[in-house]
């Protein structure tokens, strides 16, 4: 749960203000703003609702945070520091102030079906909610999870406390390798009765991956995306303990100066590193038999065909959205200071109804996926796009790593709809053969339009 000086700090970054900035339009100093935030100091109750107006009001009428959560920490945080009352007082205060958490909760606009959802309503209409976000790949590597994927990046969260999320009884956050590491079945139990906020691109989060061909608007990866869910079987029913995970990881990765590094501490030189000596290399290494080196080379063979694994594991990156709503393409193309990502309610494959959904924020790369993130903590930018869209992401020049992540323009790609205007798009498509259907759904069956516009009409209410 955020500290009052948390609530500020992290409202004040999502609108990218300095103290000083801040300070001016509440009247006080950056001396104070700083004191606060770092919990030296409490705003009187008056400053308190100048604070809140600034930093939430003003940026969304229907605000995420709402005022409660703020008086509610505020009286917390105040009872606990006045020294006119007991500590059987404080108890009490702080028992009435827990109560009301629960009590707020618990209304806090839980989905009951029938309802209707858009993004509009997040996060108030999303509980329970599980956050899954990508995890860092063991090198070694542990389990089938630090395979084939690359390492998340912090700042993929940076936004994440800024979503005015209710208590701990209503969000967890779990990592993506869950998604390899766990059978149909028990990710049903897991994740069946709950909706999933999927944090990251498909290069860098599993569940993504697993997910985005549910995706309204999703990266361009649908045929790849279908095989890679048998190949990550393969794999764990293959690679079922660390000695032949790691030797599947030494033999698929090119000689680079890590590779090499690896070997040459075991006595491997220069000449066995070339190309057909890998495999046998790998072998001395890991002390595997005929067998064992064969099933491997075949799982490369199987997985990767004639591809580099690098350039496999490159095409979960590459440029490129379906966005159904303007029924067409974008961000086919990035540059060092462009970036997109996609921001877009899904199917939950693990539940057994559309009660429970998933929402995807990801970007192609690091400052897509934080302010696909950050969208979400404006009710407004869902307006004319209900169901979410793509956006392009703007960075500054010439500036230091974080600022360039705060600081920066974008907008939206997707043109403004409505949920009947895109349900009339995939109703078309379904209408047309594969051969006549635009550029957004011509990669689509007649089952994955049908299930798409069950979705859409669930999502209705």
């Amino acid at each position: 749960m955020e500290t009052m000086g948390e609530l500020i700090r992290n409202n004040r970054r999502l609108l990218s203000f300095d103290q000083s900035e801040l300070a001016e339009r509440v009247d006080t100093t950056a001396q104070w703003i700083s004191a606060l935030e770092n919990g030296r100091k409490l705003p009187s109750l008056v400053l308190l609702m100048k604070l809140y107006e600034v930093l939430v009001k003003s940026r969304d009428s229907e605000a995420s945070s709402p005022l409660v959560t703020w008086l509610l920490q505020w009286l917390a945080e105040g009872g606990q520091a006045d020294d006119k009352l007991t500590s059987l007082e404080k108890g009490d205060l702080q028992a009435a102030i827990e109560s009301a958490r629960v009590l707020l909760d618990a209304a806090a606009g839980r989905y009951s079906p029938g309802k209707g959802r858009t993004l509009k309503q997040f996060p108030e209409a999303f509980y329970p909610l599980t956050i899954v976000c990508g995890d860092r790949r063991e090198d070694p590597p542990h389990t089938e999870g630090d395979l084939l994927a690359y390492s998340a990046a912090m700042t993929d969260l940076m936004f994440l406390p800024g979503l005015g999320l209710a208590g701990e009884q209503a969000v967890t956050i779990v990592s993506d390798k869950l998604f390899v590491m766990q059978n149909e079945a028990t990710l049903a139990r897991m994740f069946g009765q709950t909706n999933l906020l999927l944090i990251g691109s498909p290069a860098a989060n599993f569940a993504t991956r697993l997910i985005n061909n549910k995706a309204l608007f999703r990266f361009d990866l649908r045929a790849k995306s279908r095989a890679w869910a048998g190949q990550i079987a393969a794999v764990a029913g293959t690679l079922d303990e660390p000695r032949k995970l790691e030797a599947f990881l030494r033999l698929i990765q090119q000689p680079n100066q890590v590779i090499r590094a690896v070997f040459e501490e075991r006595g491997v030189s220069e000449e066995e590193l070339e190309g057909s000596l890998i495999p046998a290399v790998v072998k001395r290494l890991f002390d595997l038999d005929e067998d064992e080196v064969r099933e491997l080379v075949t799982l490369k063979d199987e997985i990767f065909g004639k591809e580099k694994p690098a350039d496999w594991m490159n095409s979960f990156r590459k440029p490129g959205f379906v966005d159904p709503a303007s029924q067409r393409f974008y961000g086919s193309t990035t540059g060092p200071n462009i970036d997109f990502g996609v921001v877009s309610l899904a199917r939950n494959p693990f539940a057994a109804s559309d009660d429970y959904v998933c929402i995807i924020a990801a970007g192609i790369h690091g400052p897509g996926t934080a302010h696909a993130v950050k969208a979400l903590t404006r009710h407004d930018l869902f307006d004319e796009r209900p169901l979410g869209g793509v956006i392009e992401v703007s960075l500054t020049k010439w500036t230091d790593w974080r600022t360039r992540f705060e600081r920066v323009g974008w907008k939206w790609q997707t043109r403004p709809y409505t949920s009947d205007s895109l349900k009339a798009n995939f109703e078309s498509a379904l209408n047309q053969t594969v051969a006549d259907r635009g550029p957004a759904f011509a990669d689509m069956s007649d089952d994955d339009l049908r299930e798409s516009l069950v979705f859409l009409q669930n999502l209705s209410g």
